[in-house]
């Protein structure tokens, strides 16, 4: 199984648990990071990741809808009067990701760029410390008492999650297995991770 680190703990670690009170024989191999194995050399058998592979011997679904919005923290907002989306973002400090938001040339003209990061955990880390805003699944996020929605009524943004696996093992039992937990999870946390209840438990 491979998926970043994040994923793994919000969706494939409680859907490993899950399958381990039905089928407590099944051994899995977890693999985390911003590296992309290769499904169609099987690399691994079964994928999580945000990029929807074209052709070849694999399928994919979608398995969830990610909500991104823009986050900072409470003190660094406190001392900056926020500009409007759209409006020069000149003296705004940002930490992105690697491969930044769609909307982000349309939202931070002329935005500082301290620092660019391959994990949200990083980013996640950096936004706390102050470091500038930073565009952050809403999930990883709302639980965080010192962040801020910088813009609360700009639009959420969405990425399509998907789950991969090669042809070949889609039958196998022990790999059904693990996509039905694996759905029967993204199906309970769905509304968090479309941004449509805070967190697990809460309402918004």
């Amino acid at each position: 199984m491979a998926t970043t680190d994040a994923l793994a703990q919000f969706i494939v670690l409680p859907a490993l648990r899950t399958l381990r009170e039905r089928h407590p024989d099944i051994r899995v191999q977890l693999l985390t990071g911003p590296a992309r194995l290769d499904i169609a050399r099987r690399e691994a058998d079964v994928a999580v990741r945000y990029v929807r592979p074209e052709g070849g011997d694999l399928i994919s679904r979608r398995l969830l809808r990610i909500a991104t919005a823009f986050y900072g923290s409470a003190a660094y907002l406190a001392k900056r009067s926020m500009p409007p989306p759209n409006g020069s973002m000149r003296g705004v400090d940002v930490v992105a990701p690697d491969e930044g938001m769609r909307s982000w040339s349309r939202l931070l003209p002329e935005a500082r760029y301290v620092l660019r990061a391959n994990t949200m955990s990083a980013l996640v880390t950096a936004v706390r410390l102050g470091l500038g805003i930073g565009a952050l699944h809403c999930w990883i996020a709302a639980p965080h008492s010192d962040l801020r929605r910088v813009w609360p009524d700009e639009p959420l943004e969405h990425d399509d999650l998907f789950l991969v696996l090669h042809r070949d093992v889609q039958r196998t039992g022990r790999v059904r297995a693990f996509i039905d937990a694996l759905e029967e999870r993204a199906a309970h946390v769905a509304p968090v991770a479309e941004g449509r209840r805070a967190t697990e438990g809460s309402a918004r």
